[in-house]
């Protein structure tokens, strides 16, 4: 099979090391904002493709929901070619990989190179992903999406001000203490991980420092 390297929007969690170097993972039971309903519609200003200097990743923010486009790229031996009839390479194209069409590709040495474009789903109406907005004083359209990983819920924040589109993932360094107001939770040791999972209530949420929380993030401007 030929190799295929993705690269994608960091949407994995995060974990980070006390000082007895013990791994620690925060989740949530629940979609965040607590008590919050999911959005009814995008709102049309928004709408557009938005394009990261920092990345070959490109957000695609539709009527019917946001997605985003990234390059795959792979490599497959020319010995693998020869023993397999479902490859065949032509005019510096390969036929096989792409179900629907051939690939622009490139011979080094034994080894034909090539990528293409991937159109990942982050959210739509009818997905299992959730986007609530979340008000705050600092900007107008700003929203947490969530999504499930074993059984509970991880966030991003997506923060849209003008032309600019700001995705921030979470880092658990120092939010031990902006979770401490949360009094619902509840701790599991797995793997050699420490699971923390939260359920704050719709006050508690308000009242959490999340300065510390969305700190990765990458700038996407509007094409």
């Amino acid at each position: 099979m030929p190799k295929i390297q993705k690269i994608l929007l960091i949407i994995s969690v995060i974990i980070s090391f006390n000082s007895f170097g013990q791994v620690v993972n925060y989740d949530f039971i629940q979609p965040l904002p607590p008590g919050d309903n999911n959005i009814l519609s995008i709102p049309p200003k928004l709408i557009g493709e938005y394009a990261s200097d920092s990345s070959n990743q490109k957000i695609i923010v539709k009527a019917r929901g946001i997605f985003m486009e990234s390059n795959i790229y792979g490599s497959i031996s020319k010995e693998e070619i020869r023993e397999s009839s479902k490859y065949d390479v032509r005019n510096n194209f390969i036929f096989g990989i792409n179900e629907y069409d051939s690939l622009p590709c490139i011979l080094e040495g034994e080894v034909y190179f090539f990528g293409m474009r991937k159109t990942t789903e982050l959210f739509s109406f009818n997905g299992i992903n959730t986007l609530r907005k979340w008000d705050t004083d600092k900007l107008e359209h700003n929203y947490i999406l969530c999504y499930p990983e074993n059984g509970y819920w991880l966030p991003m924040l997506f923060s849209f001000s003008g032309n600019k589109l700001i995705i921030s993932n979470p880092s658990f360094d120092d939010v031990e203490a902006a979770f401490s107001i949360i009094i619902d939770k509840f701790t599991e040791e797995k793997e050699g991980v420490t699971r923390v999972h939260l359920h704050p209530n719709a006050d508690e949420w308000k009242q959490i420092d999340l300065s510390t929380y969305f700190i990765h993030k990458t700038v996407y401007i509007r094409e």
